[in-house]
């Protein structure tokens, strides 16, 4: 995986109030049923084989992103970061994520700066984090295509991985 210039570290400014969501969540998850913890622009980890979500919930998934960082299945983590074609499509899902956070900061702060709606503004920031995710599984269903594979979100994860591996 490309390294990121030093600057990169100004997208956390805008994206911290989700991020601090996301990694108590995530936390929680690899204290009760998780194994290899680690950073990589992001917290991840791996679920334990055998555990409980990848017996229930999760058993038909090999990772999900919830902003910078997320879970993946067992077996599904590489040695390095993000050189398994799973965690590559999970790092699109944070690059699509900071995109998302972008712009509700851009608005929140508009929001507050024009009309001093300080807690809309608040809510426009925080929702950033799923909102944009939300919305893609709508519009896919109003299109009459599947929720999740038709999800323009997804499709653009997937061909970018396809991509990728060729």
């Amino acid at each position: 995986m490309k390294k990121h210039p030093w600057y990169y570290k100004l997208t956390y400014i805008y994206t911290w109030p989700w991020d601090l969501i996301s990694w108590f969540v995530i936390l929680l998850f690899w204290v009760l049923w998780g194994t290899k913890l680690h950073w990589q622009y992001g917290l991840w980890f791996e679920f334990k084989k055998g555990s409980w979500p990848t017996r229930t919930w999760y058993k038909k998934w090999a990772g999900s992103t919830l902003g910078h960082g997320g879970f993946l299945a067992p077996g599904y983590s590489g040695k390095e970061g993000m050189d398994t074609s799973t965690e590559f499509h999970e790092n699109v899902h944070s690059k699509q994520y900071e995109v998302a956070m972008l712009q509700s900061f851009v608005l929140a702060v508009s929001i507050i700066l024009f009309t001093h709606a300080c807690i809309f503004g608040g809510f426009v920031w925080l929702s950033g984090g799923f909102l944009p995710y939300c919305l893609a599984m709508l519009q896919a269903k109003l299109r009459g295509e599947a929720v999740y594979y038709g999800n323009i979100l997804e499709e653009s994860a997937y061909a970018q991985e396809d991509l990728r591996s060729k």
